[in-house]
């Protein structure tokens, strides 16, 4: 119950949104960096309403939108389709004969080091 406690938000983490930056081009990337403690990421912001800002790859610029909730359905969207590529390594499945995963069942892959997110194969 105490473990859960550390989690339980206040009243504040519940209101203040946590804004996230990240480029298209490395979606995975930057959100994993978000999440990770380089990112300074807090558990209790798992609860705050949160709002995306798409960096453009072309000028480093914001790109234009407010995030009404469309933005963040999009870089989720985004996020939990790249990370189960095989550039991360993070997953893998069973592969066929030529050597291509054949299942659409993925498993935590044994051979992933913490840097392989930010430096992809």
């Amino acid at each position: 119950m105490d473990t859960l406690l550390l989690y339980v938000p206040t009243k504040t983490a519940k209101t203040k949104t946590w804004r996230l930056s990240v480029q298209r081009r490395q979606i995975c990337a930057d959100v994993i960096r978000h999440f990770s403690s380089a990112g300074n990421y807090a558990k209790t912001k798992l609860w705050s309403p949160t709002a995306v800002t798409f960096i453009s790859a072309n000028t480093n610029l914001p790109e234009d939108g407010d995030d009404q909730g469309g933005l963040t359905v999009e870089m989720y969207t985004s996020f939990f389709r790249e990370v189960v590529l095989p550039d991360f390594g993070l997953f893998e499945g069973v592969l066929d004969a030529d050597g291509y995963s054949a299942s659409i069942g993925l498993l935590p892959s044994p051979k992933v080091r913490p840097e392989i997110c930010s430096n992809p194969r």
